[in-house]
C-alpha cells in the first residue's frame, strides 16, 4: 500500500511539473516565431538579398498589405539560427550611402520584430527600438545604389 501511495505521489508532481510552461520567465519572454516557416531553403547572401529588397518594396508600396508582410517575414526568418535577415538601401550621392542603407536594414529589423510580435502598425509609422548583436552579411554598391545585408538575432531585436 505505500509503494502504491509513493507512486500515486509521483505521478502526481511529475503531472504537475509538466503543466508548467517550458524555461525561465527570461527564455519563454525571448521565444521564437512558431508560426513562420520551419527553415528556409539555403540561399547565397546575393540571393536573399535581392529577394529580401523585392519583399520590403512590395510592403513599401503596400504599407499596411498583410499578406504582405507575412511573405517578408517568413523570407526574413532564419529558424536554423534563431535570426531575422533584413536588406536596406539608399540612392544618391555616395557619400553615408551605405551608412543610410544599414540604418534602413536596422529599421525593417525592428518593424518585423514589432509585426511578428502583432502589433498593427503600418510601415512608415514611428518605431523605435535596438537591434543588438547584428552583422552586416552583405554590401553593395552599384552605380549610385548602395545595399546591405543585415543578420540579428530575433531575440535581441527589441521594439519601444
Amino acid at each position: 500500500m505505500e509503494f502504491l501511495s509513493c507512486l500515486a505521489l509521483c505521478a502526481i508532481a511529475l503531472g504537475v511539473g509538466s503543466c508548467r510552461p517550458k524555461g525561465s520567465p527570461e527564455q519563454q519572454a525571448t521565444a521564437q516565431p512558431s508560426d513562420l516557416a520551419a527553415a528556409r531553403p539555403a540561399r547565397s547572401p546575393d540571393s536573399l538579398l535581392r529577394e529580401l529588397i523585392a519583399l520590403e518594396e512590395a510592403v513599401r508600396s503596400k504599407p499596411g498589405d498583410l499578406a504582405a508582410r507575412q511573405a517578408l517575414a517568413r523570407a526574413a526568418w532564419d529558424s536554423a539560427g534563431g535570426m531575422l535577415c533584413t536588406a536596406g538601401w539608399a540612392v544618391g550621392e555616395s557619400r553615408g550611402r551605405t551608412r543610410i542603407a544599414q540604418h534602413e536594414a536596422h529599421q525593417w529589423a525592428l518593424y518585423l520584430r514589432a509585426w511578428i510580435g502583432g502589433d498593427r502598425r503600418s510601415y512608415g509609422d514611428p518605431i523605435a527600438g535596438e537591434v543588438a548583436d547584428s552583422r552586416i552579411l552583405l554590401e553593395r554598391s552599384d552605380g549610385d545604389t548602395s545595399s546591405a545585408l543585415l543578420q540579428a538575432p530575433y531575440a535581441r531585436v527589441s521594439v519601444k
